[in-house]
């Protein structure tokens, strides 16, 4: 349980009200002087300014407040006067161990009229003067009850109310307000010292050096503002620093409780998300010598493999055919026996981090244009036709020879679907069950694989 605190001073007594509130402590407290209202002694017979009168000093001491003032914001001046005069009147107030502040200065004086302006001061119009307001206090007659700044006319302000910040609240602060010319005569009616609640805009607010925490982003800062603050409270998931940030390695919402000056606190938030996996980096221009092709790529850390696909874009609407790489930490791929013809080609990868595939990543097209090379004879040349193929495949080889050999058919998963034995230099295999699909014909003779060849089953 915290509380909140308002004491009044007056010539009649003191109050304490005590409020329970919960969440954080606030402290507000008003100070009024005794002795009031009391006359402003009159200046001597000379011109403006020239024998001020003796100076009215009003003094509250001020007790029981914690610390020093952190803010300007947090202490307003309220005052009653009257006056025939205001042109008269300059009202100082010094702080403790402070020098003097000007808080109304020979209002409506310019440079040509010294005296100021004659218009009146009410006692019925309370004057709150305070850093945290925003208006001057316009020449009217009489001066309007309102929320200024300390304000003055030609000859200026004294001192500031920003050389409060860091004083203290306890000790003795005196008023002071003095006539500058003759005949017109007034009174100081009231006296206050508002101290309010120094909670009041007390926020926080919290960043991410990152919007996303993954494989490709494995940590983020998150750094609260103020960064000047007594504490620093995360919540769970964020590692604090010595300082006003915390490190995460995973995405969420996370909230940080800020601590400040008289046990005052604020919360805010900010959430980091993972993405879905992002496309990997690659050379765009493949490599293309005769009739093979070259894809390279970068060492990335982020995948458990890769998926290459290719076509031939002088077939319209021409299938995408796939290689499955399933070492990672390959960096690139050769794709052989191509026809002549140009291929658009992209890569993609399985992420660790969330396991889903990536954005496809383009490269430039390459195109292949080998010339047509008469073979040696003891060069093995293998077809496979049709392709695509509906219900049977013809896969022959040249020149024959007196060994056995295999035709090993796999589907894009790696799987292999079949496996014929051949002695001759052609088998037919019979594909009608198949579903539609790319899938890859191996050739293996004497051991050794031949070749392999892109196919399509299209029923």
């Amino acid at each position: 349980m915290l509380f909140f605190t308002t004491k009044l001073f007056s010539s009649t007594g003191f109050l304490c009200l005590l409020l329970s509130v919960a969440g954080q402590s606030l402290l507000a407290q008003t100070f009024s002087a005794t002795g009031l209202p009391a006359s402003i002694p009159d200046g001597l017979p000379s011109n403006c300014w020239v024998s001020p009168g003796t100076p009215l000093t009003s003094t509250i001491t001020v007790s029981g407040m914690p610390g020093t003032i952190s803010a300007t914001t947090v202490i307003k001046f309220n005052l009653k006067l009257s006056h025939s005069w205001i042109g008269d009147i300059r009202v100082t107030v010094t702080p403790p161990t402070g020098t003097p502040i000007t808080l109304i200065s020979r209002l409506g004086q310019l440079s040509d009229s010294p005296c100021g302006s004659s218009f009146d001061f009410s006692q019925n119009n309370l004057l709150s003067i305070s850093a945290s307001h925003t208006n001057t206090i316009a020449i009217t007659n009489p001066i309007s009850a309102g929320n200024y700044v300390p304000t003055a006319g030609f000859s200026g302000l004294t001192g500031s109310l920003n050389n409060l910040v860091g004083l203290p609240f306890n000790g003795d602060w005196v008023l002071t307000v003095v006539d500058g010319t003759v005949d017109d005569i007034g009174n100081l009616h009231l006296f206050e010292i508002v101290f309010s609640d120094p909670c009041t805009g007390f926020t926080s607010s919290v960043s991410s050096s990152s919007q996303v925490v993954d494989c490709f982003t494995p940590e983020a800062t998150l750094t609260a503002t103020p960064g000047s603050a007594t504490s620093y409270q995360w919540s769970s998931g964020a590692t604090p620093n010595a300082d006003n940030t915390a490190t995460i390695q995973s995405a969420g919402t996370y909230t940080v409780t800020v601590t400040g000056d008289f046990g005052c606190t604020a919360s805010s938030s900010v959430t980091v998300a993972n993405i879905t996996c992002v496309a990997p980096s690659i050379v765009n221009n493949a490599t293309v010598v005769g009739k093979n092709a070259t894809i390279k790529w970068p060492l990335q850390q982020c995948y458990q493999r890769y998926r290459l696909q290719y076509r031939n874009t002088n077939v319209p609407n021409g299938t995408w055919l796939l290689v499955l790489i399933t070492n990672p930490s390959l960096t690139q791929h050769t794709l052989t026996n191509l026809p002549n013809a140009t291929y658009q080609w992209a890569l993609r990868g399985l992420c660790t981090s969330n396991n889903v595939l990536s954005l496809a990543k383009y490269g430039n097209n390459f195109t292949v244009n080998a010339a047509m090379e008469q073979q040696p004879t003891d060069v093995t040349q293998v077809m496979a036709y049709p392709n695509p193929a509906t219900n049977t495949l013809r896969v022959s080889w040249s020149p024959l020879e007196n060994t056995t050999s295999y035709v090993r058919l796999i589907d894009q998963l790696g799987r292999t679907i079949t496996v014929q034995t051949v002695d001759a230099d052609y088998t037919d295999l019979d594909v009608s069950s198949y579903p539609n699909g790319m899938y890859h014909l191996q050739v293996i003779r004497s051991g050794e694989h031949i070749e392999t060849l892109p196919l399509i089953i299209s029923h």
